[in-house]
């Protein structure tokens, strides 16, 4: 999936890298973006994917410079990938999509999995409801 090699790409491409990490931290103070650190994203623990969504959309204009501008962003290969993802409004929305959606997934998904010895079939139907209010109130505002 395109979302998950992007954060996986990204992070790889500055994990053994100190001085990648220093040529990018030029970038976010360039771009007056916090320098903080690429997120690993392992797909077995996808409660942690709301954070690593977020830190990519935060980077994401200094994350766009530094690979377009990158000596490899014409070759084949991981570096013009992820300049590719980056330059694309088409992830951007999915990623814009994830982080709206994925705090109140997690939290509801977290809530079941406190309960799991107790008996969730009415307590389920409200937290749904819950669920659904959240995100209409934040798409209508004053409703």
């Amino acid at each position: 999936m395109p979302i998950e090699d992007l954060l996986v790409d990204t992070y790889f491409h500055f994990y053994h890298s100190s001085s990648r990490k220093e040529k990018y931290k030029e970038f976010t103070e360039f771009c007056d973006v916090e320098p903080t650190k690429i997120l690993k994203h392992c797909s077995t623990r996808w409660l942690s994917l709301e954070k690593c969504v977020k830190r990519p959309l935060d980077h994401w204009p200094a994350l766009q410079s530094y690979f377009n501008s990158h000596d490899d962003v014409e070759r084949p290969g991981r570096i013009k990938r992820i300049a590719g993802h980056l330059s694309s409004p088409e992830m951007m929305m999915y990623y814009l999509f994830l982080s709206f959606i994925l705090e109140p997934l997690n939290e509801f998904n977290t809530t079941f999995q406190a309960l799991a010895d107790e008996s969730k079939i009415g307590y389920m139907a409200e937290e749904i409801k819950r669920l659904l209010k959240i995100r209409q109130s934040q798409n209508h505002p004053g409703s």
